[in-house]
């Protein structure tokens, strides 16, 4: 049985949080609430166990088990630029996190930076990158920032 994880939010008095949705029904399986919810990011390939999402905010990172929706969180960061988006590395290990104009690696298991830098492109200069992704062989970031007319 195959899963779609969404992640949605608060619109009026409903709070924001996570939906489980069944791919052959298209309908709503579970929902949990959690305010305040960015995105979701999850290990490709059908066997996560964890998915990890982004607070909209940015400051906070929570793992979330896809068994039970429950949450905890992971990385928090008050001081820095908020986050703006997550990758997962293939085996599910790492974890990159677009904030600022930086890319910051986390373990996946502790939500420790791990030490050295990733560079990242300075021209054109933006204030911040929009969005993050991972390359199949885990090899390449691509960063992207939205352009409006």
């Amino acid at each position: 049985m195959s899963h779609f994880y969404i992640a949605y939010r608060q619109t009026g008095p409903e709070p924001g949080g996570i939906a489980v949705v069944d791919a052959t029904t298209g309908r709503v399986r579970a929902t949990r609430a959690l305010a305040g919810n960015l995105g979701l990011a999850a290990r490709s390939g059908g066997a996560a166990t964890k998915l990890y999402a982004l607070s909209e905010a940015g400051q906070n990172l929570s793992t979330v088990d896809t068994r039970t929706l429950e949450t905890d969180i992971l990385y928090s960061d008050h001081e820095g630029s908020a986050a703006t988006d997550i990758a997962v590395n293939t085996d599910g290990s790492r974890l990159f996190l677009a904030q600022g104009l930086s890319v910051f690696e986390l373990d996946a298991a502790s939500g420790k930076e791990e030490e050295g830098d990733h560079a990242v492109p300075q021209k054109p200069v933006f204030s911040s990158w929009a969005t993050i992704a991972l390359s199949p062989d885990g090899k390449r970031l691509y960063l992207a920032q939205e352009s409006y007319p």
